[in-house]
């Protein structure tokens, strides 16, 4: 069974490229209003608990007592990222999905363009910076691995099939 602190996150991931996609399409401001009541009622009435939801042409941002998370349609690598987080080269930024709560903040970064090379040469950046490989794998037509340096984390996977793949960075509050 999930528990409801994860089906808020899964119900704001399913959601929210619904809500993107309206608001990246020039949706009227009333629109983006009611679209934002509509989730906070929906995540509401899965969680019992209360939730403020902000939607902007191209942002969605979710508020609740335990934390915050925000969806962006971005291109760019993400300039919030800590220092220490080399970028990947060669893919495409799509989004970027960041969260804060009282253990730290993540950043989720979808990629595209990801291939067995430019994830070998991600492995390979991060190794050169001092990170920790925990865990390679290969999956079919995927690859995933988890890293560790200091109070950070990455896991980074991708899929041949789907032609990209996602970064989670995560840094523990200090």
């Amino acid at each position: 069974m999930i528990s409801k602190k994860y089906g808020l996150w899964a119900i704001l991931i399913l959601v929210s490229f619904g809500f993107l996609l309206s608001a990246s399409c020039g949706v009227k401001k009333t629109e983006e209003d009611r679209a934002a009541k509509s989730v906070e009622a929906r995540i509401k009435k899965a969680t019992g608990k209360k939730v403020d939801v902000d939607l902007q042409k191209g942002k969605l941002k979710v508020e609740t007592d335990e934390g915050s998370a925000e969806l962006r349609e971005e291109n760019e690598w993400p300039s919030d990222l800590p220092g220490e987080v080399p970028e990947f080269g060669g893919a495409t930024v799509k989004a970027v999905i960041r969260t804060k709560t009282e253990q730290g903040q993540q950043w989720n970064i979808m990629l595209g363009n990801i291939t067995q090379e430019t994830m070998r040469d991600y492995v390979e950046k991060l190794k050169e910076t001092g990170w920790e490989i925990s865990m390679e794998s290969t999956m079919g037509d995927g690859a995933m691995i988890q890293a560790q340096k200091d109070d950070l984390f990455i896991i980074a996977g991708y899929s041949k099939k789907e032609g990209g793949g996602s970064i989670n960075v995560g840094a523990k509050r200090q």
